[in-house]
């Protein structure tokens, strides 16, 4: 008996690279076919360990164990909220904001939901009140739109918005990271508001839905579930600097602010109709907040509050707001100089004294919009 050691032939090789390609090629488009939702089912948090009290975010420059998710369904598959049962006595308070009111250089325990959850709240009528952060870094207003109304399904009584003159500029609606990796909800959302937004990227391809064009998305989706032990041990998912840095304090003559010189008319740059889709809703109760920032002393302080921020910009802005909340009959606070210039990191981010501060304001508001 002979056993045949012969190399395959060609046509043997060709009917296996066929059949990879034909089953890469299943695979691939395969996830066409399957709800952009399983993304959010699909993972350890609120199954095997807790959800995250604040969305993931990296800041890639300090190595923080953590990954820097875009995609509101992984977002919210993530947070404690999604395995938040509605519970008719609990008073439930969403933030809404930028990086400031995520937490920015704070660790979880030092953000402001923390803060107030931590004193376990109750309304007058004695509901416990529970305060989840929603906020994401970076300024845009739409951004903080398409995240409320992602958030709506977890019925809130109460949402509080912080908010900054950049993110009220036409770019920053258009470019954010939030706005670009939702690109169906985010035309619905803005074509339900009839808001003037409609950057060319808002498209899904039919190659970008495959497993190939989804590859990063799904890497970062590994990622974040791979660091869920981090936080189920130790509550950790944000690195924060050994010494933290101190604001620029002096500055030159230059007042120009994001290409724009004194006396532009600001109006035409900031898209008020974002504002007014975020506010302007029968329910839930809505506060809006002008978010606090550093204020300089040193030279040429008459001119820039901050290095963010010069005096004809902010001055403009604040005017701006309080008339359009009273045009509007918004309940508004300018807290722009709330905080102690000591307890600021740099034009927007404080430190942890600061945030328990900015954390008994916003306790107290809270307790005030529930009285009435």
């Amino acid at each position: 008996m002979t056993t045949d050691t012969s190399t395959p032939g060609i046509g043997f090789l060709l009917r296996v690279i066929v059949k990879a390609v034909a089953l890469f090629a299943v695979c691939n488009f395969a996830t066409i076919l399957l709800p952009d939702a399983l993304l959010s089912t699909a993972s350890v948090y609120n199954t095997l360990v807790p959800g995250r009290e604040r969305f993931p975010f990296s800041n890639a420059s300090q190595s923080d164990n953590n990954v820097t998710i875009s995609n509101l369904d992984v977002l919210f598959g993530s947070h404690i909220i999604y395995s938040a049962a509605r519970d008719d006595d609990e008073y439930r308070v969403f933030l809404l904001g930028d990086s400031a009111m995520w937490g920015f250089n704070l660790v979880a325990a030092d953000q402001y939901a923390t803060h107030i959850n931590a004193q376990n709240p109750a309304t007058p009528d004695e509901q416990p009140v529970r305060v989840y952060n929603l906020a994401y870094p970076g300024t845009s207003a739409a951004k903080d739109l398409l995240i409320l109304e992602y958030a709506m399904r977890y019925s809130p009584d109460l949402v509080i918005w912080m908010v900054t003159p950049t993110g009220l500029t036409h770019e920053e609606q258009i470019s954010h990271d939030i706005t670009r990796s939702n690109p169906n909800f985010a035309r619905t959302v803005f074509d339900n508001y009839r808001l003037d937004l409609e950057p060319d990227y808002i498209t899904t391809t039919l190659w970008e839905r495959t497993l190939y064009g989804q590859r990063e998305q799904l890497f970062r989706l590994l990622r974040l579930q791979l660091y869920a032990g981090t936080w189920a041990g130790i509550g950790f998912d944000h690195r924060i600097p050994d010494t933290y840095p101190t604001p620029t304090n002096d500055f030159d003559d230059d007042l120009r602010w994001r290409d724009r010189d004194p006396g532009h008319n600001l109006l035409d740059q900031w898209d008020m109709d974002v504002v007014r889709a975020v506010m302007n809703r029968t329910s839930p109760d809505m506060i809006l907040i002008n978010e606090p920032v550093y204020r300089a002393d040193g030279e040429n302080s008459d001119l820039h509050y901050n290095s963010y921020l010069p005096r004809w910009v902010n001055d403009t802005y604040r005017e701006t707001m309080a008339a359009l909340a009273t045009e509007n009959d918004w309940t508004y606070y300018d807290w722009w100089d709330a905080v102690p210039p000591s307890e600021f990191i740099d034009p927007l981010h404080v430190k942890p004294d600061g945030a328990q501060q900015v954390s008994d304001m916003l306790l107290d508001v809270i307790l005030e919009n529930a009285e009435d």
